[in-house]
């Protein structure tokens, strides 16, 4: 497809296969920019609505492009009222810049094999996703995020871990997929480089004060971990899990993971976190230091 803003190439976007149809249509942000294209679809008044492409910039600037009655009407909105006017050629021309710089970045994104796919898969990519990871992405999809002090299953456009190194082997073999507490540490699997499927890899947690440590064996024992429902501590020496029984305060759907947790893996709530770090760090602590000294030292 070429870059003409015309309405061949209007319906052609918005008609794509990975465009949904209903109210929701497919959203994607570009940097700051929010974009979010809608096929033609009736709204429960029995409105026609979509057929159309909205961009917020995030800064006060709003665009919206739909075909109307088979003509092809861009409008924005650059104040506060939401009063928006048509964009004619005689428009302020840093708005004509910006609507037409969105319109190649649509053109453009429109072409990426990747969009409409989850975040959170594409962090995988070019590896088998962990089943136990998909099996709790779906629960924390149904559920919410409030299921384990401090842990959330997320994705980031650009690896946390880039704060210890920017080597692309040392990124290469680190996949950061979850908060670890609600500070900025966070959880990563370690590709050891063995033959192992990504699920039997270990697990490290990078704390938000720079603190490194091996926390698990795979990703199903930090999920036994997450019973414990406690934030986990990461200092520079040593990593644990503590709670107060008199401040301790049940995450709002611990139950339903703990239940769930039982039903699919047969996992207990977890009495005793120490026994599952300490053996993981025994097992591939002096591994995974000797690889993780190559890319970054604290002197």
């Amino acid at each position: 497809m070429d870059y003409a803003f015309n309405i061949e190439n209007f319906t052609k976007i918005i008609s794509a296969d990975v465009v949904p149809d209903g109210a929701d249509g497919l959203s994607f942000s570009l940097g700051e920019t929010d974009f979010t294209i809608k096929k033609p679809y009736i709204d429960l008044d029995g409105e026609e609505m979509g057929n159309s492409i909205y961009i917020d910039n995030n800064d006060g600037l709003l665009l919206s492009m739909r075909i109307t009655q088979n003509y092809l009407f861009v409008h924005y909105c650059d104040n506060k009222n939401y009063n928006f006017k048509q964009l004619y050629q005689d428009s302020p021309k840093e708005i004509i810049s910006f609507a037409n710089f969105c319109w190649k970045k649509v053109v453009e994104e429109m072409q990426n094999p990747d969009l409409g796919k989850d975040p959170f898969e594409l962090l995988f990519k070019g590896h088998e996703m962990p089943h136990e990871l998909k099996l709790l992405k779906q629960f924390q999809d149904d559920f919410g995020y409030y299921y384990a002090d401090g842990f959330m299953l997320r994705a980031e456009d650009k690896s946390p871990a880039s704060s210890w190194s920017d080597n692309p082997d040392f990124l290469g073999h680190l996949i950061p997929f979850a908060t670890a507490n609600g500070s900025g540490s966070f959880y990563a699997i370690w590709n050891d480089g063995t033959s192992r499927k990504l699920g039997e890899m270990p697990v490290i947690v990078f704390g938000d004060e720079g603190g490194v440590h091996i926390v698990a064996e795979s990703t199903l024992q930090l999920m036994h971990l997450l019973t414990y429902d406690a934030e986990i501590t990461v200092d520079f020496d040593q990593t644990y899990f503590y709670k107060s029984d008199e401040y301790y305060q049940e995450s709002d759907d611990h139950v339903e993971d703990t239940s769930w947790l039982k039903s699919n893996f047969n996992l207990d709530i977890i009495e005793n976190p120490d026994s599952i770090v300490e053996n993981a760090q025994e097992k591939y602590k002096e591994l995974f230091d000797k690889w993780f000294e190559q890319y970054y030292s604290e002197q």
